[in-house]
This record gives C-alpha cells, sequence and structure tokens, in this order.
C-alpha cells in the first residue's frame, strides 16, 4: 500500500497516494523529457513540492510543483533570472524546462546539482554565507535589468 500525501503534495494534488503523485510526476517527465521516471529521490517543500527524480535514461532533474494557480509571469520572469545566473557562473541549477501547465499543476524542471549539504540558518557563519552568497546573485543580476520587468507580483511565500 502506497503512503498518503501531506502537507505540501496534498495542497497541490488533493487525497492522493505518494503512487498517484508519482504517475503525474511520470507522465510530466515523460511528456517533456521523452524519458520516464526510474524513482523519485526526494520529496520535500513548504511553498511548492519539490522531487529530485532519477529518470530512466539515468539523468538526475529536480521538478518543482507550484501551488494552484501560480502567476505565470512571474514564474518565468524568475526562472529567467535563474537561467541568467546559472549562465554567468553562479552555482544554481539550470532551468531545463517551463514553467509548463501540465494535467492542471504548473511545474518547473531544473538540474540537479548534488553538491554541498543542509546547513543551520541559526549559525552566525552559515548567515554570513548566505548573506554574501545573495549580494553575488544581486551583483551577477544587475548585469540585465530587463529580467526584472516581469517580476510584479509578490511571492507566494509573502502571503503568509
Amino acid at each position: 500500500m502506497s503512503t498518503s500525501v501531506n502537507g505540501i503534495e496534498r495542497a497541490i494534488f488533493g487525497e492522493v497516494d505518494e503512487a498517484t503523485v508519482d504517475g503525474w510526476l511520470d507522465r510530466f517527465v515523460r511528456s517533456r523529457l521523452s524519458a520516464g521516471l526510474q524513482r523519485t529521490v526526494l520529496r520535500r517543500g513548504r511553498v511548492s513540492a519539490v522531487y529530485a527524480l532519477e529518470l530512466a535514461d539515468t539523468r538526475q532533474v529536480v521538478v518543482t510543483v507550484q501551488r494552484n494557480d501560480p502567476d505565470i509571469r512571474s514564474l518565468t520572469a524568475a526562472v529567467a533570472c535563474q537561467r541568467w545566473l546559472a549562465d554567468h557562473g553562479y552555482p544554481a541549477p539550470a532551468p531545463i524546462d517551463g514553467p509548463t501547465v501540465f494535467d492542471g499543476h504548473t511545474a518547473i524542471i531544473e538540474s540537479f546539482l548534488a553538491d554541498g549539504s543542509p546547513a543551520d540558518g541559526h549559525d552566525p557563519v552559515v548567515r554570513e554565507a548566505l548573506a554574501a552568497s545573495l549580494a553575488e546573485q544581486v551583483r551577477i543580476l544587475n548585469g540585465a535589468p530587463e529580467l526584472g520587468a516581469g517580476l510584479t507580483m509578490r511571492p507566494a511565500w509573502a502571503a503568509y
């Protein structure tokens, strides 16, 4: 018997089990990347559902599924910013596809970065590294002011 989903997965997919969500993920990656789902490596998320996937062709990707009715224009602008960062040497996952509406859900596919490990955001050393990282992102994105034009809506997490 498959495990019921909870938290963000329930908010997005409803009262279903993990097998139902994995079926959706399989259909989605097959339609966008022409490779099926081999296994779900991890499931996480609070604002969006995040899945690290291993595909049947051995690629590893991350799929982020948004809450219902996201602002596609803002998502597209955020993906463009992420692509700019990745293309300009910042260690950000490279967008592969999306945002795409598929079978009633909006998702983004990006490269899987396995480097690093979780850290304690309360640790002053980690906080300093996070602040430096944010400053570096702003510095790089200042090279492309046109990317900000689509960022008109507040992010979903700002509504909490």
